[in-house]
């Protein structure tokens, strides 16, 4: 789920390329190939959140998410 300026049509193919805030397994980059499934107004005016489905992801990809998942997962909450 991304949130965006522009409300995005379902069933569209993207190409993904996001940069990591800090390196992840030596990787500062993901790419993803994502369909958009849904898209909704935000509370904010003029954003939109979009669903996406991951459809194409490498090996080295899903490892990058994996232990992204598993960190943030692991984190305390701030106060």
């Amino acid at each position: 789920m991304l949130l965006g300026p522009n409300a995005v049509e379902n069933n569209l193919i993207f190409q993904l390329e996001m940069k990591l805030q800090q390196p992840c397994l030596g990787q500062t980059r993901l790419t993803l190939g994502v369909e958009s499934m849904w898209c909704c107004e935000a509370n904010e005016p003029g954003r939109y959140w979009t669903g996406y489905q991951i459809i194409d992801i490498s090996p080295s990809s899903a490892e990058i998410v994996k232990t992204l998942i598993k960190d943030w997962a692991t984190k305390p909450e701030p106060p």
